[in-house]
C-alpha cells in the first residue's frame, strides 16, 4: 500500500513538473515528438530501425533551451553529470546542446532547426550514440 502511495506522489510530481515546463515552451523550451529512428548499417548508411521506430514513435519529450535539460525517454538528462547549450538558436541558427555522463561515458546531442520560420521545427538527436531520432518540436 505504501509503495502505491509513493508511486502516486511521484507520478503527481512528475506531471506537475511537465505541465509547468510545457507552459514555458517557445522562448524557453520545446515539446518534441519522435517520428523516426535510424541506425548505422554495415554499409555505412543510415537506415530506419523499424524496431526502435515502433518503440519510440509518437513519444514526446521536452527541452529546456536555457540549460539543455531534457525530460522524457530516450532523452532524459537527469542522470547526466552535465548539460551544455552550445547554441540557443535564433532566426539565423539552430539550437544545439549536449549532455555528458560519468563513466561509462555516454553523450547525447540535440539539434533543433530553430531558424525555420514556422512554429514546427524539425529535430534530430542521439541519446546513446547508436540510434538517431528525428521528429518535430514546437
Amino acid at each position: 500500500m505504501r509503495t502505491t502511495r509513493n508511486y502516486a506522489i511521484l507520478l503527481t510530481t512528475l506531471i506537475s513538473a511537465l505541465l509547468a515546463f510545457a507552459s514555458q515552451a517557445g522562448e524557453d523550451g520545446y515539446i518534441c515528438k519522435i517520428v523516426e529512428v535510424r541506425v548505422l548499417s554495415n554499409e555505412g548508411t543510415l537506415i530506419e530501425s523499424k524496431k526502435f521506430t515502433k518503440q519510440f514513435e509518437d513519444r514526446s519529450f521536452s527541452i529546456n533551451r536555457n540549460n539543455g535539460e531534457m525530460i522524457g525517454m530516450p532523452f532524459t538528462t537527469s542522470a547526466y553529470k552535465s548539460t551544455t547549450v552550445l547554441d540557443r538558436g535564433n532566426k539565423d541558427s539552430s539550437y544545439k546542446s549536449m549532455a555528458q555522463s560519468e563513466a561509462p561515458l555516454a553523450a547525447m546531442f540535440m539539434y533543433v532547426a530553430e531558424h525555420f520560420q514556422h512554429r514546427e521545427k524539425p529535430f534530430w538527436g542521439t541519446a546513446n550514440g547508436t540510434q538517431i531520432y528525428s521528429g518535430i518540436c514546437e
